[in-house]
């Protein structure tokens, strides 16, 4: 016999057998661009006030203890020891320094980026922090219970790192499934999921008539992104995803 943890309610709707169930639930994604490979689930606490704000030593308290931690950013090796001291569930941040992805790798709970690596130093549209979309959601669900899926982003396979929180359904009706395969449209809102303006959110203003020569050299269709505090953005299709 082996016990497997399911990490959030719901329905099993299917049954591998000998190998495991599929379960499905109603709640919120978010996705993120990198993880350590790990999982796991409690309670979510949002440690800092903003979206940007560094998440340091000084914030943290009894609330990190056994909970999955949420900060805009980390910074410094010093902040990772001192979450770990707190022995969290998880730790999911938008921006991480990127000479702390070593360390990060071999913590003992998941650690989950949302918006990329950071030098220190800033790019058109790339901010420290977390993008403000899933900020909002994150602390508009503060001590919820949630699933830490920090496994690494498997193409074939169409897995991303991601956080999942369970909600009940409105007025205890099952919710309809999301719609797959949905077509780029003028005033969506969009993240950029790669490139130097990685984790940048805005509005689609307008569409290439055909392909462009990116700097990389490659020819792609393309789309306007309208950035606030940075202007208009010139992105590949293939770097973004909408947001709903």
């Amino acid at each position: 016999p082996q016990e497997l943890h399911a990490g959030l309610p719901g329905v099993i709707v299917n049954v591998e057998a000998g190998w495991g169930v599929t379960i499905e639930t109603t709640g919120a994604l978010i996705q993120g661009c990198w993880g350590n490979d790990r999982q796991s689930y409690g309670v979510l606490r949002v440690l800092t006030e903003r979206a940007d704000e560094e998440l340091t030593p000084a914030l943290l308290d009894d609330r990190a203890q056994g909970s999955v931690v949420v900060g805009g950013a980390c910074m410094t090796l010093e902040t990772l020891k001192a979450v770990a001291a707190q022995k969290p569930r998880g730790l999911v941040i938008g921006t991480l320094r990127v000479n702390l992805r070593a360390p990060a790798t071999a913590l003992p709970f998941p650690l989950l980026l949302l918006d990329g690596f950071i030098s220190g130093g800033s790019a058109p549209g790339r901010r420290q922090g977390i993008n403000p979309p899933a900020f909002g959601l994150l602390k508009g669900n503060n001590g919820r219970e949630v699933l830490v899926d920090a496994r690494q982003n498997d193409t074939y396979a169409g897995r991303r790192p991601e956080v999942i929180i369970p909600l009940p359904a409105v007025g205890g009706a099952a919710a309809s499934l999301p719609t797959e395969g949905e077509s780029l449209a003028g005033g969506q809102r969009v993240r950029v999921l790669r490139g130097p303006n990685q984790g940048a959110v805005g509005l689609v203003s307008a569409f290439a008539p055909r392909r462009r020569l990116l700097p990389n050299g490659v020819r792609a269709f393309t789309a306007e992104v309208e950035v606030e505090g940075s202007g208009t953005l010139l992105i590949p299709f293939a770097n973004l995803e909408i947001l709903e």
